[in-house]
């Protein structure tokens, strides 16, 4: 179990890794934050794939991230069967992770906003992706909490 746990914490550092590359190309040739006519320029390109990869990598990496959570817990002898995914985020918070589930459905509402399946408009995806650029240290602080406690 702990080495599926130092696989999750890997893979999880991996989608982070590419979700700030994405973000610094996206920095440097169009600037944050990001105006709408951007996005615009952004999803009528080549630098498609630049959003494309964003929103994968949000998939992955919320996937992941819960996935960690819960080997952690079970590493640490907790008995999380029977718990939601939100009830397992409201245990890390109490045990002192910076995550709690207001975070967790952020990261959900980025991840969908991201995925184009629910876009209304491309303020939407603009605004997802602001969001996402200053939320970047936040995921980093969690992962690095879960690496420490791991003792990775």
């Amino acid at each position: 179990m702990r080495e599926r746990l130092r696989f999750r914490l890997e893979e999880l550092d991996k989608h982070l890794k590419q979700l700030k590359k994405n973000i610094s190309y996206l920095d440097v040739f169009y600037g944050f934050p990001l105006k709408d006519e951007y996005v615009e320029t952004i999803l009528n390109s080549s630098d498609i794939d630049k959003l494309d990869s964003i929103a994968y990598r949000m998939i992955k990496f919320q996937d992941s991230l819960g996935k960690s959570i819960k080997l952690f817990f079970a590493l640490k002898e907790e008995d999380t069967e029977s718990l939601t995914m939100l009830d397992l985020i409201n245990l890390a918070q109490k045990k002192g992770f910076s995550i709690d589930v207001e975070l967790w459905r952020e990261i959900r509402r980025l991840r969908n906003a991201l995925t184009h399946e629910y876009i209304q408009s491309v303020s939407e995806i603009t605004q997802a992706i602001n969001i996402l650029k200053n939320k970047l240290s936040f995921f980093e602080k969690i992962l690095n909490e879960l690496k420490n406690r791991s003792d990775f």
